[in-house]
């Protein structure tokens, strides 16, 4: 991050973390987001996904099931997809 990426890959940036550490960690790549640097994120934490990301895209058996907004995938026809949205911790 100290080099000002445009493009920044982050593979579940909150796991172990206590949650003031993992919610200073969201607001870090948050900052990032807002200066222009596009995030990657792979988490199992949807709260922290709601905070950090514009677009979601949901995995299941390999493969993207769905992609949108959070709002949009709360919304979703696919009971997996509700499901994982629904979801209060990390992964």
């Amino acid at each position: 991050m100290a080099l000002d990426p445009d493009i920044l890959l982050v593979d579940e940036p909150s796991a172990g973390l206590d949650p003031i550490t993992a919610r200073e960690i969201d607001d870090l790549l948050v900052e990032r987001k807002k200066s222009g640097t596009t995030l990657v994120v792979v988490t199992h934490d949807i709260p922290s996904a709601r905070h950090i990301g514009d677009e979601l895209a949901v995995l299941h058996d390999g493969r993207v099931i769905a992609r949108g907004t959070a709002e949009e995938l709360d919304k979703s026809y696919d009971e997996i997809v509700r499901a994982f949205m629904k979801s209060q911790g990390g992964g």
